[in-house]
């Protein structure tokens, strides 16, 4: 199919329509081109096979069409899809608190490992090695947290504020402090049972008693599954989606099919509502940039080409005339654009927008 006549002739005629543009045309301030949007989370959003899209049910029409992708990455897919200013203050905030707590870690680990041997007689080459094992491995654990949260609190607060997907990127060193996390703490606790049994029982101490003993390790290990109970109650409210698709948390959570039903329903609203905003959370006015006069179509069709031209890193892009060439051929609005595939819009558009078009609609189809 060639390009009408009419349209030929229009194109000769873009220069007068350019200047022409002016007057249908409004000066904004903060304009689209200080729009921060992440690339590789739009890409993700509209691949229906990405893990991003598969965590936010993309597709799916129903609970009973979920699947979970069980990936640790799925606790910071939530993170990456706010804005930028809230999701680069909140992972600088996320490793300023690991390095806080994995120097603490390390003191409390150590502080524990000195009262199980306290005074404490000679008690077995067995429980010793294991006593030995259980701090050294929080001790390790702990020194790590420090270390790599020490590090990403330096590079989020030197390259967050530019790099648009730096906590998409970071997912994966933020599941691995996760697990030093977990691995940290069980190691104390049974590090904490083991001393408290090297301590207290009257068969390897002396100086034991069975009351002390019985009281201190119930107290224990009540503290540690009332603890347990209470955070996955807290969880299956507040983070349904995320729960959902960690394995090791959904096993937790619902351990019963009537609880993995309830859940499944909690993850598909969470997504649901997740999903009626992430598509303008991609394309928040960043407030720090300076104001700007350029001149932007206030019409929705203008705007969206303008979003395609940002997406492209043509931040200061005119797109006017290319609106024009558009509403030659009765092309007013967004939604007359919608269903048709790049091959057509490229006809009136440079192809790489035209591409970059077609994502969007597809990608607002989708979050709808």
């Amino acid at each position: 199919m060639g390009v009408s006549s009419r349209s030929i002739d229009f194109y000769e005629k873009e220069d007068d329509f350019a200047r022409q543009a002016s007057t249908r045309s409004t000066i904004v301030h903060a304009a689209p081109s200080n729009l921060r949007s992440s690339n590789s989370i739009l890409q993700a959003l509209s691949d229906e096979n990405s893990q991003l899209a598969k965590f936010l049910f993309i597709g799916c029409e129903s609970p009973d069409d979920i699947e979970p992708i069980n990936s640790m990455n799925a606790l910071w897919y939530r993170l990456a899809l706010e804005p930028l200013e809230i999701r680069n203050n909140r992972v600088l905030i996320f490793f300023e608190c690991i390095t806080i707590f994995g120097l603490f870690f390390i003191s409390s680990a150590w502080a524990f490992y000195e009262w199980s041997l306290y005074r404490v007689p000679e008690y077995g080459l067995l429980l010793e090695n294991i006593l030995e094992v259980c701090f050294g491995v929080a001790l390790s654990c702990s020194s790590a947290l420090a270390f790599l949260g020490c590090a990403g609190w330096l590079l989020s607060t030197s390259l967050s504020s530019n790099h648009t997907n730096f906590v998409f990127e970071s997912r994966g060193i933020l599941c691995w402090m996760m697990y030093l996390l977990i691995i940290c703490e069980m190691s104390v606790w049974l590090g904490i049972l083991i001393g408290t049994y090297v301590k207290l029982n009257p068969l390897n101490n002396p100086n034991g008693h069975w009351i002390s003993y019985g009281v201190t390790t119930g107290v224990v290990v009540a503290i540690l599954l009332v603890s347990q109970r209470r955070f996955l109650t807290w969880a299956i409210h507040v983070a349904p989606l995320e729960g959902f698709h960690v394995l090791p948390i959904r096993m937790a959570l619902a351990p019963t099919k009537r609880m993995k039903l309830e859940l499944k329903r909690l993850a598909f609203e969470r997504a649901k509502e997740i999903k009626s905003r992430v598509y303008k959370d991609r394309l928040t006015i960043d407030p720090l940039a300076q104001e700007i006069t350029v001149e932007r179509s206030s019409h929705d069709l203008g705007i969206l080409l303008d979003k395609a031209a940002i997406n492209l890193g043509l931040r200061d892009f005119n797109t006017v005339k290319y609106e024009e060439r558009l509403n030659a051929e009765f092309f007013f609005e967004a939604n007359h654009l919608r269903g048709r595939d790049v091959e057509f819009l490229a006809r009136y558009i440079p192809y790489r927008l035209a591409e970059e078009v077609h994502s969007l609609l597809k990608l607002e189809d989708a979050v709808r």
